[in-house]
């Protein structure tokens, strides 16, 4: 699962196709989460998702429903596939690596693997010491 996919999944299909086609990684339902919209447009909510504590002028604070979503319901809709749960991942960039980051202080995560990259901290700094 692929979080920011406004942004970045194009990329990432299209890296998981040349690595699959090279027979480096096994196939996989690759799945995207994004809000229809640039990361910088109204009605991306990514700030209001990903961002676990009120920050001053930005809808913030709504990481743990998020983390809700992911770990019920979304991940629900996924068991009627043929979904190895011991080998998912949840992928992120930026506020998404923030949010992962913060899923990693959580004891629910019902993801087994975790790809954070460039994880917005200096947003939270209270994520990172946690």
């Amino acid at each position: 699962m692929i979080l920011d996919s406004d942004f970045n999944y194009t990329e990432l299909l299209y890296a998981y196709q040349q690595l699959m086609n090279e027979g480096s990684i096994p196939s996989c339902i690759l799945v995207g989460i994004g809000y229809g919209t640039s990361i910088l447009k109204r009605g991306n909510y990514r700030n209001r998702d990903f961002l676990p504590n009120e920050i001053k002028n930005l809808e913030s604070g709504n990481a743990d429903n998020f983390a809700v979503f992911l770990n019920g319901q979304f991940i629900d809709h996924w068991s009627k596939y043929p979904v190895d749960k011991n080998k998912t991942t949840l992928q992120a960039h930026s506020y998404g690596g923030l949010f992962l980051t913060y899923l990693l202080t959580k004891d629910n995560l019902a993801y087994q693997n975790l790809i954070i990259s460039s994880s917005a901290i200096w947003q939270d700094k209270s994520v990172f010491k946690n």
